[in-house]
């Protein structure tokens, strides 16, 4: 996994060649190095040039791309560690101990010949990775001016996790340094936060200053430490959250503990093989052709909705497990023989009237209580419908139900069948749902999905953002909740409240690219999708190639979307947007759902409907 998302790094420096990346883990410390080995190994393998300086070389001579600096020799800078360990190393002194040890590595590691060598003939790298305890050698990366990527064989403290963005509280996330883990009872919390209010004294005025001396005198560069850290780009972390506390990351923090390869191919002694093989046999015979059960709802009448995860379905069918899936658009292909669609198109007619609303009446302050009706007589009618009444009535057993975010009485399904619940969104979910997974979500930061606030907002939208996040939370809690109660307790006959179903959630899918959308920590029960979408093979419309082709200066294609149709406009605003368009020196691709458009540009061409994904992918 990690080397994926380093393949992101490197296709953006470069397209066709290898990349040339500096790696420097100093540490003298074997679990420090081994975290990354497979690391350096595979980006060599893979066509990269790699320089590594380390404390342990691989020494591998079939890894022709790989250059190490040995470093071994700086073990002799902790040789007394055993000795601090056992007599005198508390968690208030460890940072003191650890930054004596840091800055005589640091100090040995630039004054080495080979590392001088890198400084004094400027050797071009495009990409630099350092291990996060030693920020002042991201001066590597000023100089040759190319993204910097911190490095952990653990967590980070607070400090680093507070650079990059992400949520820190000391009651929650203690640092690694303290023995504490878990729920904290009172008096550890009260340690904990005066450990986190010491570690950033300690770094802002110790740590750093001491660090901001060795890239004066090494580097000369104007930037100070703090500045360097400030833009990393990303940091990796030898952390796996199935097994570690789970935390809320931004997307520049990736977890790369989940992900570990075997380091030897050498086989196993005899009696460990034998058992081992003993054990694959048993699981083996106990579940070798047990696929999954899947039951996945998405309710809502919107290709938009719909067409989100239609390839998860698809591929889950083709990959050996079982899918019913309940849609408004089913994809009707005989080749998928696991999947089996329950047809509710008839859907569409309850939120006909839904262009009206958008052109005439749909504010953010509305949106909510404008569509609460039509998803309620949504639920209704497809709870109701016989297929659907026949997998509550029958007791169809599933391994797993997916429901759309915006329908949780549809999780009355994995409560009646005990599995996991997992609810997914064709875009982002709000706030109140955010909360529910334990994702951190500031009004200021994070504005609900229907405001129009986007970016660094002025001190008139965060205090309206605040309100309506005020509002939302009001509404769901004493307005939509009480509704979707009702039809959970007819359908279902369970006294569970829908709070608690949604609170129970196991994973929420949302169909977000961080990319291009504002970047949010999250937890790691928390997925986004959007950046995973597969462009179809299928060549586009010969028409439609051929005015595309002919835009040379690029193009622009214009869509409301699959719930407000363009032709539904009213007539002052369609004038406002032809007007609009003809003054651009682009050609447009309009998806207009009518035959003909009085007063249409030149420049631009309607189609009622165009595959969205090849047309961007052009």
């Amino acid at each position: 996994m990690v080397t994926n998302y380093m393949g992101l790094v490197l296709i953006v420096v470069s397209y066709s060649d290898g990349a040339n990346i500096l790696a420097i883990v100093p540490t003298p410390s074997y679990s420090h190095q081994i975290a990354y080995t497979h690391v350096w190994k595979e980006l060599s393998l893979r066509g990269h040039k790699v320089t590594l300086i380390t404390t342990d070389p691989l020494k591998d001579p079939k890894l022709t791309n790989l250059t190490e600096i040995d470093m071994k020799w700086t073990y002799s800078f902790a040789s007394n560690i055993k000795e601090i360990v056992e007599d005198t190393l508390t968690m208030w002194n460890l940072y003191d101990v650890n930054l004596d040890i840091t800055l005589k590595v640091a100090e040995a590691l630039l004054s080495h010949y080979a590392v001088q060598d890198l400084l004094q003939h400027r050797t071009n790298f495009d990409v630099v990775l350092v291990e996060f305890f030693y920020p002042e050698l991201l001066a590597f990366a000023e100089i040759y001016g190319c993204p910097k990527i911190l490095i952990s064989s653990l967590d980070t403290n607070p400090y680093f996790h507070k650079k990059m963005g992400n949520p820190s509280h000391p009651a929650l996330h203690p640092d690694f340094a303290t023995p504490f883990f878990g729920t904290l009872n009172f008096r550890e919390r009260i340690i904990s936060a005066l450990f986190t209010l010491y570690l950033s004294i300690f770094y802002e005025y110790k740590i750093i200053p001491e660090k901001q001396k060795l890239l004066n005198k090494y580097f000369g560069t104007a930037k100070s430490v703090e500045e360097l850290v400030d833009d990393v780009d990303m940091i990796f972390l030898n952390v796996n959250p199935v097994i570690q506390g789970s935390k809320a990351l931004g997307p520049t923090t990736i977890n790369t503990g989940n992900q570990r390869p075997a380091i030897s191919t050498e086989p196993l002694p005899v009696k460990y093989n034998m058992f081992v093989n003993y054990i694959g046999c048993v699981l083996y015979l106990a579940s070798y052709s047990h696929s999954a059960d899947i039951l996945a709802i998405i309710p809502f009448p919107s290709y938009s909705h719909q067409i989100a995860s239609k390839q998860l379905w698809k591929e889950l069918s083709l990959r050996g497990h079982k899918v019913t899936l309940i849609t408004t658009d089913p994809l009707k292909d005989p080749t998928l023989t696991n999947l089996t669609e329950i047809n509710t198109n008839w859907s569409y007619k309850i939120v006909s009237d839904i262009s009206y609303m958008a052109e005439n009446t749909l504010s953010m302050w509305n949106t909510y209580e404008g569509i609460l009706n039509q998803m309620l007589e949504i639920s209704e009618q497809q709870l109701s419908y016989s297929p659907v009444k026949d997998l509550i009535n029958t007791h169809s057993h599933f391994d797993v139900v997916f429901s759309e975010f915006i329908y949780p009485e549809f999780l009355g399904f994995a409560e009646m069948y005990n599995c996991p619940k997992i609810l997914i969104s064709s875009l982002e979910a709000n706030n109140y749902f955010h909360i529910k997974m334990g994702n951190p979500s500031h009004p200021i930061l994070h504005p609900d999905m229907v405001t129009p606030f986007y970016g660094q907002l002025n001190f008139q939208e965060r205090v309206i953002s605040t309100l309506f996040s005020l509002y939302v939370l009001y509404f769901y809690n004493y307005r939509m909740m009480p509704e979707k109660q009702k039809i959970l307790h007819k359908h279902f006959n369970t006294t569970k409240p829908i709070q608690k179903l949604v609170s129970d959630v196991d994973i929420l899918f949302l169909n977000v690219n961080p990319v291009i959308q504002t970047p949010r920590a999250l937890g790691p029960t928390t997925i986004n999708f959007g950046h995973r979408r597969p462009i179809s093979s299928k060549p586009l419309p010969k028409d439609l190639a051929e005015f595309l082709d002919s835009a040379k200066d690029g193009f622009i294609y214009f869509s409301l979307g699959s719930n407000v149709k363009s032709k539904d406009l009213k007539k002052d605003s369609l004038k406002a947007i032809i007007e609009s368009l003809a003054e651009v020196p682009y050609k447009v691709l309009w998806k207009f759902e009518a035959d003909t458009l009085p007063g249409k540009p030149d420049n631009v061409k309607l189609v009622k409907w165009a595959p969205q994904q090849n047309v961007l992918g052009k």
